[in-house]
């Protein structure tokens, strides 16, 4: 839950965790603090132009 993020986010960078599940949502903020995180499906998110620099999607496939 949010592990990845928690390493990026320790290592300094600026991270945003997005989820459907909201027990992973809140099980993540529980375990850290740091990470931004967003309830949401990945297909529906709606970043701002320009928002991120980089984007990961870790243990997904779309079809």
């Amino acid at each position: 839950m949010g592990r990845h993020a928690r390493v990026l986010f320790s290592r300094g960078y600026s991270v945003t965790g997005v989820d459907r599940d909201i027990a992973a949502i809140i099980r993540a903020r529980e375990l850290a603090g740091g990470p931004r995180y967003i309830h949401t499906d990945v297909r529906d998110y709606q970043p701002d132009a320009c928002a991120y620099d980089l984007t990961i999607i870790m243990s997904q496939s779309f079809g």
